[in-house]
């Protein structure tokens, strides 16, 4: 048979068919296609009426997950629970059309539009699922936060549907739709067309989801051995039975089509168990989903059997009153010193200096580099390594990052990058432990509308022995042409501080400065000292003003290198564990300016304010008489002052001329002028240019463990000649607690007596010393915005109100990931949870989970009821709390409180006011009331 009568008028041709074939599909004992396939009229009722059947089963499994969504709370409408929405209606689209079954075959217009949806539908279900596959790649294996997930949502919309509705466009008006079985598709005429334009979109998305798949059992079972307890087993077996099921499903719906579509092709018979088979399981994907995904059986158990009383708290209490008051707190253990040389130079696509002593001092615990257009960086990494082996006498593992490229051709100037050394002993004995972070680098330069590498930052974050670090390079958006640039750096920043996400856990879109007990942020950060709009040559006689009043500055700017015995006797906290050396004890506080060169001394001074947390620090400039002059008109001090930037980031006393931009080949040791020093205008008559201190090192610590860093200098090493800019160094001495670091192995003292040959340790989560039922309760929480969000009228500096904020969330993280041992394994019970409930599950299914370290909730709910915050994890001090507030779209304001009081007095409520920021921009304040019990 050819039918012809759609191919005759187009897409929308209205012409009949040359060749009528039996038209009444949906009369019992009609004759379907008999002339076509050698069924009995019996076979082909039999195969209508399972059409018919799985169609509806398929329509209704569909309705129930499009009907659970809608319904849904909206804070339960995770990323998961939309993508397996917008699979429904794909699902439900291909069923109804498929209802009308062979309608179309003496209607050739309606028979276009059933195979431009059966064909489009089709295609896009395959590729929406390899697409959910993909989700679930990016939220396991790379740890992608909810928001991350949501800004792949138009590429996913854009993967599924555009390919396909262009093909089927295309495959209506070259006529290619006729009858193909018992409804309009690709014609049984057009098998070749059937397997380019059709199987190879299922064959495709087959590869990628069984790929996806077997990425994520392996990341699953990494995670699940490096914890090796009952709930991680018991969670990752769920995960692998879903995923065992997702693959199940798309080969049981799409293995008997395309089977029975190739032997059609291939032979030109259609064999009858072989299509009941097809019709069967092809129209079954809606029903599927509802059982996997929708949890209609517990739906329907519930409703049967009734709803089982849940003992989880959702809110608040007050019901502390005669409980027992003893601190969770173990008692304080001896403290010791690293000592970490941080520096940051912008090579300016030079060479690295010859003697490497000029910059880089022997005798640190742990040192970062951070470089920026730079061309030749293995050879400097590679160089640095020996220079510091050969010079300590001891191994130093490497750890290296970055970004950029050496094509100067593309407009690139080198790379952007980090490294961190540190002594291999550290590593091989867990003093010292570098997580695997989900994302590492960000780009924020511009090319058209893409972001390049030219510009942006690259960090690590890392353990040493119970102290969570954080260290960044990057390089911010410089001026052009003369004019300032001041609001892209502001935005560069921005991005870097939403987009690195440096845990090894799941940070669940905290931005990183929040999640470590110190970050240390350097590079090129491009700021001027245009603050008053000062003519080059104001700002050059103000650093001879400084530089005459500084007498030994330049005796005291560059230290000898520290010879290697020097080194070798250097106290360090490496020696806390080795034989040969011995305790250190923190450095003696020192403040401000120790020496009136440019190598300084700080440490920070009480704060007033306590409670529960603190503000965020305002930032207070600390200036020298001899440069307070040249500070005044630093951009970025202007910027930390108003809250506009780096809230909560702290620098140095800066003692040193600007290094930027230089002369090559010149040092204020010996220039007669300063001026001579510096170049002042851009070429091509770009106009002038002031000197500056575009290379910056600014650092952070959370508030109970602020005291515990001191930065003992901060200068630029005026000696190296090979750049416009002079490197910059700040050397930190950090104290730090006698633990060694166990982020993704378990307490030692959980796995005493096994040994080789005996089976791991398989016991649960409160077996692990320290680790308790912790019930964080927050109530009476008021937060005062200090920005606009973009759905309000006037919220600035009001108190909220709840009719502004139907879409706002409170998000909470317990314990932050480098505090967590159980870190590897929440993201599975995240998932676990997930699936377990599904889309029809009981509103507070997640929350019922004491595996979780991340929950949201509405935040009038929070702001009316309180909200509680229940997981297992350890009582030890230094551990914190994050707090969310946050948008659809963007995030409101974060901070964290720290918790030493409240688990030093459970049961006993304690006051918090904290500051909250976002983007490193402080947005407004947030108060409340904290309790922390442990459940029985």
């Amino acid at each position: 048979m050819k039918w012809t009568g759609a191919a005759s008028k187009g897409i929308f041709g209205l012409a009949p068919a040359t060749k009528s074939v039996a038209t009444v599909p949906f009369e019992r004992g009609a004759p379907l296609m008999n002339d076509v396939m050698n069924f009995s009229n019996d076979d082909l009722q039999l195969i209508q009426t399972l059409m018919y059947i799985t169609s509806v089963l398929s329509i209704s499994g569909c309705l129930f997950i499009i009907l659970s969504y809608l319904l849904k709370y909206k804070e339960k409408r995770d990323f998961t629970a939309k993508m397996v929405f917008v699979m429904s209606c794909i699902d439900l689209t291909d069923a109804s059309f498929k209802l009308f079954g062979t309608m179309g075959y003496t209607r050739p217009w309606f028979c276009n539009i059933q195979g431009f949806f059966m064909n489009s539908m089709g295609i896009s279900g395959v590729t929406w699922l390899a697409c959910m596959a993909c989700t679930w790649y990016r939220w396991i294996v790379r740890r992608d936060d909810e928001l991350k997930l949501q800004s792949w949502f138009p590429y996913f919309v854009g993967l599924a549907f555009l390919p396909s509705i262009a093909e089927s466009l295309y495959l209506g008006f070259a006529g290619k739709y006729g009858p193909a079985g018992f409804y309009c598709w690709i014609g049984d005429d057009y098998g070749e067309v059937r397997v380019y334009f059709f199987f190879t979109w299922v064959f495709a998305a087959a590869l990628a989801i069984m790929t996806i798949a077997v990425l994520v059992w392996l990341d699953v079972s990494r995670r699940t051995k490096s914890q090796e307890n009952h709930e991680a087993t018991h969670a990752s077996s769920l995960i692998f039975s879903k995923l065992t099921a997702y693959v199940a499903i798309f080969l049981v719906v799409w293995g008997p089509c395309i089977v029975n579509r190739l032997v059609q092709f291939a032979s030109g018979e259609t064999l009858f168990d072989l299509f009941v088979i097809h019709i069967v399981c092809n129209n079954s994907q809606g029903t599927l989903n509802a059982i996997v995904y929708g949890g209609v059986l517990q739906a329907a158990r519930r409703a049967i059997w009734g709803r089982k009383h849940s003992v989880t708290e959702t809110h608040t209490s007050d019901e502390t009153a005669g409980r027992p008051t003893i601190s969770f707190l173990e008692p304080e253990t001896p403290g010791i010193t690293v000592s970490i040389f941080a520096t940051t130079f912008n090579m300016g696509e030079g060479p690295p200096p010859a003697d490497l002593a000029q910059w880089i001092p022997l005798g640190h615990d742990i040192y970062v580099i951070g470089v920026q257009e730079c061309l030749p960086l293995a050879e400097l990494r590679a160089a640095t390594k020996a220079y510091l082996e050969a010079g300590m006498g001891r191994p130093f593992v490497e750890y290296s990052r970055e970004i950029g490229s050496k094509n100067t051709m593309l407009g690139y100037h080198g790379y952007i990058a980090i490294t961190v050394y540190v002594s291999e002993y550290d590593v091989e004995h867990d003093n010292f432990h570098m997580p695997t972070p989900s994302k590492s680098e960000v780009n924020c330069g511009k090319t058209l509308n893409f972001r390049t590498s030219n510009k942006g930052g690259v960090g690590f974050a890392f353990r040493y022995m119970d102290t969570s670090i954080a260290v960044v390079s990057c390089h911010l958006s410089s001026d052009t042409k003369g004019k300032s640039n001041t609001k892209r750096r502001n935005e560069d920043a921005a991005l870097i501080w939403q987009s690195l996400h440096l845990s090894g856990g799941d940070a669940m879109g905290i931005e990183f400065p929040l999640l470590h007990h110190h970050t240390i942020m350097m590079g090129d950060f491009n700021y001027r000292l245009a603050r008053f709009h000062a003519t080059p040559q104001t700002i050059v006689d103000l650093v001879e003003q400084a530089m005459a009043q500084t007498k030994k500055w330049p005796l005291t700017m560059t230290p000898p290198p520290t010879s290697a015995s020097t080194a070798a006797s250097t106290s360090s906290p490496s020696s806390f564990l080795h034989p040969r050396q011995q305790h250190l004890s923190p450095p003696a506080p020192t403040t401000m300016a120790s020496s009136p060169g440019s190598a300084t001394s700080h440490v920070r001074t009480p704060t007033t304010t306590m409670s529960a947390d603190h503000h965020i620090r305002r930032f207070t400039r600390r200036t020298s008489g001899a440069w307070a002059l040249v500070l005044n008109h630093d951009e970025l001090h202007m910027l930390m002052e108003d809250g506009m930037g780096f809230a909560g980031f702290d620098e140095a006393l800066i003692a040193f001329p600007p290094t930027f931009r230089r002369i090559r080949e010149t040092s204020l040791l010996t220039a007669m002028d300063v001026a001579a020093a510096y170049s002042l205008e851009v070429p091509n008559g770009g106009g002038v240019r002031v000197p500056s201190y575009t290379d910056r090192i600014l650092y952070h610590s959370m508030s109970d463990v602020e005291y515990d860093l001191v930065c003992s200098e901060y200068r630029c090493h005026e000696s190296v000649e090979t750049s416009d800019h002079k490197p910059v160094s700040c050397v930190f001495h950090i104290t730090t607690r006698a633990r060694r670091c166990r982020s993704i192995v378990m307490e030692m003292s959980a796995v005493d007596g096994v040994g080789a040959g005996q089976p791991p340790w398989t016991g649960r989560m409160t077996d692990i010393e320290g680790v308790r039922d912790c019930i964080i309760s927050l109530s009476q929480l008021r937060w005062t915005s200090a920005i606009k969000p973009r759905a309000s009228d006037d919220l600035a500096g009001k108190w909220d109100d709840p009719a502004q904020y139907e879409d706002v969330e409170l998000c909470t993280l317990f314990p932050l990931p480098l505090e967590d041992i159980f870190a590897e394994q929440r993201k599975l019970h995240q998932l676990a949870a997930a699936w377990h409930t599904g889309l029809a599950g009981s509103p507070t299914a997640a929350e019922q989970s004491k595996h979780l370290s991340y929950l949201r909730v509405p935040w009038n709910t929070a702001r009316e009821k309180g909200f509680v915050h229940r997981c297992f994890a350890q009582t030890k001090r230094h551990m914190h709390i994050a707090l969310d507030i946050r948008s659809p779209t963007m995030t409101l304001g974060q901070c964290v409180l720290n918790l030493n009081d409240a688990f030093t007095r459970p049961n006993i409520q304690t006051t918090f006011e904290v500051a909250l920021s976002a983007g490193g921009v402080k947005t407004g304040m947030l108060k409340g009331k904290l309790v922390f019990r442990v459940g029985t």
